[in-house]
């Protein structure tokens, strides 16, 4: 796909604070070093959007001290995010993490499937107590097959600040996923289709218009789809466009 965002698929570019620092970690380190807590939003502080969301202030003391269990305290975080935070009743106890990274500094990116399987949802957490924004998540019916309305090749792609990030679901036999950035293979493996991405790309900022090439491998290694096979100025055929709807859940999924 060309720099500068010309490409067809969706790519949400969310410039990252400057006073952010980025780092990575590989991603069987999940959890280790994450703050218990997170700030409340600074008073009076810059524009009140992120990610396309309405901005939400934090509100009262300091969150209680996070289950024993690291994937718990995860996902109860994922439930008080400062912008589209996951419903805690649906995304409450017996919900688990599909797959997840964490960066060296403390950021994670995360999949989260609901105690009754009808809902996941994607999730960003600073790992940092003073950034202005704790973290934010969205989430989005577990339907089967590509969702109707508008299709995509890929959900939204983020990057800065040295930082890249990225969560998607593509059909179930693709095992595994790569993204080309910055002359740079990064790969990760895919559960059911879900993959995360949270890695460490030095020099990549906010006007950085880089182009992002993603390939899908099955179990065996077999390249499923990619450049090669797809058709234009495409990058991946149609077949296996992503499984993330146009929209997500409102609500954090609450309700369902």
């Amino acid at each position: 796909m060309p720099a500068g965002g010309s490409w067809s698929a969706r790519v949400l570019v969310n410039i990252v604070r400057d006073d952010w620092r980025w780092r990575h970690r590989r991603p069987e380190h999940l959890v280790d070093g994450l703050p218990d807590d997170q700030p409340t939003m600074r008073q009076g502080s810059g524009d009140d959007l992120r990610a396309g969301c309405s901005r939400l202030r934090a509100v009262g003391g300091p969150v209680a001290s996070v289950p024993d269990d690291p994937a718990a305290a995860v996902i109860g975080r994922c439930t008080r995010t400062d912008n589209g935070a996951l419903d805690p009743t649906t995304f409450g106890a017996g919900s688990r993490i599909f797959t997840m990274e964490t960066s060296s500094g403390g950021d994670v990116n995360a999949v989260i499937l609901s105690s009754d399987g009808r809902t996941w949802g994607s999730c960003w957490l600073s790992g940092r107590s003073t950034t202005e924004f704790n973290g934010y998540a969205s989430a989005y019916p577990m339907t089967e097959g590509r969702p109707p309305g508008p299709v995509t090749e890929t959900n939204g792609m983020s990057y800065g600040r040295g930082q890249f990030w990225y969560v998607d679901r593509f059909t179930p036999e693709v095992a595994s996923v790569s993204v080309r950035a910055q002359g740079q293979v990064l790969e990760a493996r895919a559960v059911d289709g879900f993959v995360a991405f949270m890695r460490d790309l030095p020099g990549l900022t906010s006007d950085s218009e880089p182009s992002f090439e993603v390939t899908l491998y099955s179990a065996d290694g077999t390249e499923l789809a990619g450049k090669a096979t797809a058709r234009g100025d495409d990058t991946l055929p149609q077949a296996f466009w992503s499984w993330v709807p146009d929209e997500e859940l409102p609500d954090g999924g609450a309700g369902r």
